[in-house]
């Protein structure tokens, strides 16, 4: 079974990042993807940096600016799949990060959600991240 797993990309002003976080969400070791993407009324040049990439997988939307919030409620009504991933247009994810995510859901039936611990790299230092430390 290769269920289809949604990944929400909202963007707003995101040309900076977007491509980064597109090409993360492509390179995931799980293949079954859509990764959709949410133009929150963009004014920069986040419409043509998604747009140039060429993958049937990417599902592009846009709408006036609503916030980050309604962004991903479009981005939820726009999917197809049967397990929606959620990622910020400024982050990307580690090689096999869905592919871990969605094995655990499909052994671990019980659980709704899941989620992971995040690296924070820094404009002035990029080549170092750093974990996030003590409890949520």
């Amino acid at each position: 079974m290769t269920p289809l797993v949604s990944v929400i990309i909202p963007a707003y002003n995101a040309e900076p990042y977007v491509r980064r976080a597109l090409c993360s969400s492509l390179e995931q070791t799980y293949r079954n993807l859509e990764i959709v993407v949410v133009d929150d009324g963009s004014t920069d040049g986040t419409a043509p940096s998604v747009q140039e990439i060429r993958d049937p997988r990417i599902v592009y939307t846009q709408h006036a600016n609503a916030g980050q919030g309604n962004a991903r409620n479009r981005g939820i009504r726009e999917c197809r799949g049967n397990y929606i991933a959620l990622l910020d247009a400024q982050d990307l994810y580690m090689p096999g990060t869905v592919q871990r995510q969605l094995e655990f859901l499909v052994e671990h039936t019980g659980y709704k959600v899941v989620y992971s611990n995040a690296l924070y790299m820094y404009s002035d230092k990029p080549g170092v991240c750093h974990k996030k430390r003590g409890k949520c």
